[in-house]
């Protein structure tokens, strides 16, 4: 900036006394001097603002990239706690080698270099003296939670050390297992169990009732395998109780334990529980063992044996099968007779049927039916009750029967049968007094029930859907049945009511049936026309066939 200095001039002037001129000075140049003095400091300060804002810049960028390097080291640290916290090698974490997997130490130097990388000298320096605080705090929490989980790994290896001796050393078997193994093994487990109390890992207490425990459960497995696997459990355990009670047998029955393979073992381990009442207690449960294994054993044969029973029921069943074989036919005829099977009316029965002299009926009879699907429903169905009435049905019907025997309903064939059951039931109830037309519906019932159920044994993998479809097939196909006793029943009733009535024609269609639709109108013009006649006939009972005939539409 400039200053115009003016210029500066003398003037004379006269004098008052002398008339003379005096020189003296016009323009004081002060007041332009202190200007120009104070702009120039002006100009200082402002320069001095500059450079101090300038480095107060500098500053703030400096703290702000170490900042932001700070904040992406403290997220990448507690990235790797969380990491850490879970290594499958713990020892390794807060080792001082640092070139171990999963070291802490090694972390923090790698988060340190990369954090660092893009900073400058200034923003270093200002990391440095940061990072030493956020290392610190956050080392100290990696080793709180190291150490916890160091702790608990060596309570959890004193933990599978417990449970590998309960179950590899709770065997009496003398290849496997010695007295001098499992001394060895107690005495290590003990010491890793003194070590954690030492050091204050786990509580006394705790760690003396699991070694009890260790020696109760080694010593129940053990002598549960030698009674098992003796020749007489029962006798074995009896043996033992008798040895414990301290008796005047009990040397001797001691020794016999003694002598049996691994009863030395399992006596020893017995010996180890030092608590008298928990001995009992363990060998008062191994009798009770030994009794309800031979009480299994018992039930398992018998089960064996009717599973091979029920396997000879379905192999005779197949004799009468469609779909065997002839040749296989003969086989399985002479396995069974070989292993004396068959009841001598079953034995008859099959050799007629092979021989092809077996009499069937050429209809299924109605109550031998009920009586068949009566024990179907409560799979009580036997080869001999199928056996028994052979000549009361059809070979059809036979064959589907022999074929239910031990068979029990899917839940498919449930449901659908319940569409069948309320179908027919029905149809039982609205034929009230037609006992031609109740017996029939009844039997349509079941034979809805046996028709499913052959369909269900030859299509193993139909769905419950198709089930139900073929159900409603099967209902629509006996329901034709149905409709045949009502029209015949009310073809008795029009022709005999024609023949008694005369001057009354009923209609007929061309194949000779009567035309059912015109029934109630010529009835009707029959009464009108002759005043005098009379219909010597039950009118309800007649518009009653009608209706039900009405209601089988065209089926």
């Amino acid at each position: 900036m400039g200053i115009k200095i003016p210029v500066y001039r003398s003037e004379a002037m006269p004098t008052t006394a002398t008339g003379m001129r005096s020189w003296r000075t016009r323009v004081d140049s002060t007041p332009f001097i202190q200007k120009i003095k104070a702009e120039n400091d002006l100009v200082n300060a402002f320069t001095g603002t500059i450079a101090e804002a300038l480095a107060l810049k500098g500053k703030s960028e400096r703290e702000t990239a170490a900042a932001q390097a700070l904040l992406a080291a403290e997220v990448s640290m507690q990235q790797t706690v969380a990491q850490l916290e879970n290594s499958k090698t713990p020892w390794n974490v807060m080792s001082e080698d640092v070139t171990q997997p999963d070291n802490w130490m090694g972390a923090v130097n790698d988060i340190r270099e990369t954090a660092m990388a893009e900073l400058g000298a200034g923003a270093k320096k200002i990391f440095d003296i940061k990072f030493g605080t956020l290392q610190a705090r956050y080392t100290a929490s990696m080793q709180e939670k190291n150490t916890k989980r160091l702790n608990k790994y060596e309570v959890d290896q004193f933990e599978i050390g417990a449970l590998t001796i309960e179950a590899d050393l709770g065997t009496a078997d003398p290849g496997n297992v010695n007295i001098p193994l499992y001394n060895q093994k107690m005495a290590e487990l003990i010491t890793k169990g003194d070590a954690l109390i030492m050091t204050g890992k786990a509580d006394a207490s705790d760690i003396t009732q699991r070694l009890l425990e260790v020696q109760e459960k080694t010593a129940e497995n053990a002598l549960t395998f030698f009674i098992n696997e003796s020749q007489s459990p029962v006798s074995t355990a009896l043996t033992l109780a008798n040895a414990l009670t301290g008796d005047e047998a009990a040397p001797e029955q001691l020794q016999a334990i003694m002598q049996m393979p691994g009863g030395e073992y399992a006596l020893h381990l017995l010996r180890q529980v030092k608590d008298k009442s928990k001995r009992a207690e363990i060998v008062d449960d191994l009798v009770e063992q030994s009794f309800n294994l031979f009480d299994n054993q018992n039930k398992l044969q018998n089960q064996i044996e009717k599973a091979a029973d029920k396997k000879k029921a379905a192999d005779y069943n197949s004799i009468f099968s469609p779909n065997t074989d002839p040749n296989e036919r003969k086989r399985i005829y002479n396995s069974l007779d070989a292993v004396n099977y068959m009841t001598p009316q079953m034995r008859k029965v099959a050799d007629e049927f092979l021989s092809g002299a077996l009499t069937f009926s050429e209809n299924d009879d109605g109550q031998t039916i009920l009586d068949l699907e009566d024990k179907v429903a409560k799979s009580r169905l036997t080869s001999a009750d199928v056996v028994a009435v052979a000549g009361k049905l059809t070979q059809s019907t036979f064959q589907s029967y022999m074929g239910d025997v031990g068979q029990i309903r899917s839940r498919g064939v449930t449901d659908a049968l319940g569409d069948a059951r309320i179908a027919f039931r029905y149809e039982e109830e609205r034929g009230t007094d037609i006992e031609p037309y109740e017996i029939a519906s009844m039997t349509a019932y079941y034979n809805a029930q046996r028709k499913l159920r052959q369909f269900e044994r030859d299509n193993p993998g139909a769905s419950g859907q198709q089930i139900r479809a073929e159900a409603q097939a099967i209902i629509a196909e006996e329901r034709k049945g149905l409709k045949g006793i009502i029209e015949i029943e009310l073809t008795d009733i029009l022709r005999d009511l024609q023949r008694r009535t005369q001057g009354l024609t009923f209609q007929t269609t061309p194949s000779g049936a009567f035309n059912y639709g015109t029934v109630v109108e010529e009835i009707r013009n029959y009464l009108v026309s002759n005043p005098s006649g009379r219909i010597e006939a039950n009118l309800q009972e007649i518009n009653y066939y009608l209706q039900m005939m009405a209601s089988f539409g065209n089926e």
